[in-house]
């Protein structure tokens, strides 16, 4: 997949991760990307006020190749989502979950 910036894959995950569509508003206020064992992670943090799943979201995404050249890339991604209460007290603990997601 060519990602050429890592806001580019994030794109069409939106609705995954945060339960709905896409609000302008709702932009990464965290983001990096990690290559660790040959593959590339795209790591957000998403403050997403309306979303369905809650106005705390993280995700780790990466590709994997598809079986077809029409279908040539899957991403694959960990999603965690927070309300207010539980975000306050377990932010650190929901981030070092998402990002211990790694394919084997």
């Amino acid at each position: 997949m060519a990602v050429h910036h890592h806001h580019d894959l994030l794109g069409g995950g939106r609705s995954k991760i945060l339960g709905d569509y896409y609000d302008g508003e709702d932009m990464p206020t965290q983001s990096r990307v990690v290559n660790e064992g040959g593959k590339t992670y795209y790591e957000y943090v998403i403050e997403s006020p309306g979303a369905v799943n809650g106005p705390h979201n993280v995700a780790v995404v990466t590709t994997v190749p598809g079986p077809t050249d029409r279908d040539r890339y899957h991403a694959i991604m960990v999603i965690g989502n927070a309300q207010e209460k539980e975000w306050a007290g377990n932010s650190q603990k929901l981030l070092e979950v998402a990002r211990s997601f790694r394919l084997t």
